[in-house]
């Protein structure tokens, strides 16, 4: 299953310390580079000047990408839509 997902940082993430910030962030991007490296993300986009990202994902079953979404270091500060997705035969 492929879900698209979009991610929009919350305003309170910004007002926390910025070593609490840099924490996160550099938690975040180990937990990025494990799945891509595990073909459960597939590619990831910044939304330049939207404090959005925009990523596809690649999961076995919904639930297995609700966990990793779970676990994600980021999530309590983060506005997740997800959507599944399919190809379009051309």
């Amino acid at each position: 299953m492929r879900f698209l997902l979009i991610g929009r940082t919350e305003e309170f993430f910004y007002s926390l310390p910025t070593e609490v910030r840099k924490q996160i962030d550099e938690e975040q991007n180990q937990f990025l580079k494990k799945c891509s490296q595990e073909g459960k993300l597939i590619a990831a986009w910044n939304l330049v000047g939207k404090k959005k990202t925009v990523s596809i994902w690649e999961v076995n079953t919904a639930e297995e990408g609700e966990q990793l979404f779970k676990e994600f270091p980021g999530c309590h500060y983060v506005y997740f839509k997800i959507y599944p997705i399919t190809e379009m035969k051309l």
